[in-house]
């Protein structure tokens, strides 16, 4: 920061009940700019640059850099892993006597947060402003969007509404799939993630992604199903979701479902998912040819192999 100048500054992350913070201690005498990002998972948020003054306003970790709601993706994301990282650069303007440059538009201190495109598309399709076209569900329920970007998320939506199909001329289409399932879909193509905050999301909602995801071409949408039907795996739906899997080529899911029906046969044969399972010959000739598969012996991976000792020789004895 200059020759024989020095600073030193505190950052601090503030937990509240409606919004995380991030604040920076006191760093007086010094023009700066200062941008932020804090990262979980894969959501962050990110300020700035920002500037000071160099007129001591940052005043003992009274400066918010960074503020961040508790019911927002990140703010869930936070609590969900219990840990976050940050990334903060302070950049020198003008330091003691070395003034790089002092023009200022305003003599304070002005935290602008930055609004990312996530959430700038996020309130276009909530509030519809600019939508030229129609979804509508199989329950009859109608959502507005972007006929622009949904093209450019999916070749499918794409062919639909710039082509010569009937939906490029009305602007409505049909969705194959419930209501809950559409609203979450356009907010999978508009923000690239399933919306946290319908955590309880039913596993019909799950499933209808999963194959909306493949319709449309939508291989990210796909994956986030994917992982929440390996994640909630169990012994009633294994035989359910392997046909879902074989259907869809979701190998992933497919070799868990397999592992799951051989540990525990006697309990997925007495589920209705398995009456239906058993009437498909492709399905059971997959199951009969994994459990024909050699597997390899745990415990004998665990026991200490037996070493020969050399036996003596005579002439040496």
């Amino acid at each position: 920061m200059g020759k024989g100048a020095r600073a030193r500054t505190q950052l601090m992350f503030m937990i509240g009940q409606q919004a995380d913070e991030v604040r920076l201690g006191q760093l007086g005498n010094y023009i700066v700019s200062v941008s932020t990002r804090v990262n979980c998972g894969e959501h962050s948020q990110v300020t700035g640059p920002v500037r000071s003054n160099g007129q001591r306003c940052y005043i003992a970790g009274q400066t918010k850099l960074l503020s961040i709601g508790v019911d927002s993706p990140l703010g869930r994301a936070i609590r969900e892993h219990n840990g976050f990282s940050v990334i903060v650069r302070i950049t020198t303007v003008s330091a003691v006597g070395e003034v790089a440059e002092t023009r200022q538009e305003s003599a304070t201190f002005v935290s602008q947060s930055h609004v990312s495109l996530a959430r700038d598309l996020q309130i276009a399709l909530e509030t519809g402003e600019c939508a030229d076209v129609t979804l509508k569900s199989e329950d009859g329920d109608s959502f507005m969007a972007h006929r622009q970007l949904l093209a450019m998320r999916s070749p499918v939506l794409r062919a639909m509404f710039h082509g010569s199909m009937l939906e490029a001329q009305s602007g409505v289409a049909h969705i194959p799939a419930s209501s809950p399932c559409v609203k979450q879909l356009l907010h999978f193509i508009y923000t690239d993630e399933i919306d946290a905050s319908t955590s309880g999301t039913p596993e019909s909602v799950i499933v209808e992604l999963l194959e909306l995801g493949t319709q449309y071409v939508l291989p990210r949408l796909v994956a986030h199903a994917k992982d929440n039907l390996v994640q909630t795996l169990s012994a009633d739906n294994a035989a359910e979701r392997l046909m879902l899997a074989m259907k869809h080529s979701v190998e992933e899911l497919k070799n868990a479902c397999e592992e799951i029906i051989r540990v525990n046969l006697s309990a997925v044969m007495r589920t209705e998912g398995w009456t239906r399972l058993a009437k498909d010959p492709l399905a059971m000739t997959l199951l009969i040819k994994s459990s024909e598969e050699p597997r390899p012996s745990r415990a004998a991976d665990c026991s200490p192999r037996k070493v020969k000792r050399p036996r003596a020789n005579p002439a040496l004895g």
